[in-house]
């Protein structure tokens, strides 16, 4: 694979983002590579638990590869956003529990990969953000709805509406993140907290998974989410800020 590290150890397997050229930022070949591994992992019965990382202690994701965007065709987008849309969806509702080990950066996408899993262990300089808005744009990969779920609807607004970046310690205080530990625990942490997953019986821990997602509320909100995509994915206003950042100057947005 082109932009992930996958490996296996009995019955956990590890899935590390691999672009720390660009922060592990999502391009097309990710896309298509997570959703071909989360399915692959779905149809692997000796499979019990996963733990979803970083080849980088720097990032863990910044978010979509807006490089990749600059040249993109409006018929592209659409056909990227819908394979986006499968991605995490496929993530969310993978069988078995998805334990995310983050160091650095988990910004716009990279952070909603994150919320998409069961829960997160972060190093102590890892950091969280939703900066959509700044580049006119929207979260579209079910933060809107889970960010909320972890932190409150008035926090998850704020964050989301300023585009603010909060650190490790904050995160634990808010509830977004469950451990927070040294870079280099991360990942062992991770994984030992896959293993005692991986002890219980296989059919009780997928079960009180699925009863625990069990939450058509929840689908509702993000296929809402996903028709605001579109309605801010065609403004004058995303192009603008998609072109701000490629040229790295301040955008200036018009609300059209």
């Amino acid at each position: 694979m082109q932009t992930l590290v996958v490996e296996r150890q009995e019955s956990i397997v590890t899935l590390a983002l691999n672009r720390p050229e660009v922060r592990n930022a999502i391009n097309n070949s990710m896309i298509e590579e997570l959703i071909e591994v989360m399915r692959e992992l779905d149809g692997d019965d000796d499979v019990r638990a996963a733990v979803v990382t970083s080849t980088s202690e720097q990032a863990f994701c910044t978010g979509m590869d807006l490089k990749e965007r600059k040249d993109i065709s409006e018929a592209a987008l659409v056909r990227q956003r819908r394979r986006m849309v499968e991605m995490f969806g496929a993530i969310r509702n993978a069988q078995r529990p998805l334990v995310a080990a983050v160091c650095g950066y988990a910004l716009g996408g990279g952070l909603e990969i994150a919320l998409n899993c069961d829960f997160i262990v972060a190093a102590e300089n890892a950091s969280f953000g939703m900066p959509e808005v700044s580049r006119g744009i929207m979260p579209g990969g079910g933060g809107t709805q889970l960010l909320p779920q972890r932190i409150g609807a008035a926090r998850a607004r704020e964050l989301i509406y300023t585009g603010d970046v909060i650190d490790a310690p904050r995160a634990l205080q808010w509830g977004m993140v469950n451990h927070v530990v040294a870079a280099p625990e991360v990942l062992p942490t991770a994984l030992a907290i896959a293993r005692k997953i991986a002890d219980n019986g296989p059919i009780g821990v997928r079960q009180a998974k699925r009863a625990i997602n069990f939450n058509q509320s929840l689908e509702e909100g993000v296929r809402f989410e996903a028709e605001a995509y579109l309605r801010v994915l065609f403004s004058e206003d995303r192009r603008e800020g998609f072109a701000a950042f490629n040229e790295r100057r301040r955008a200036v947005y018009k609300g059209k």
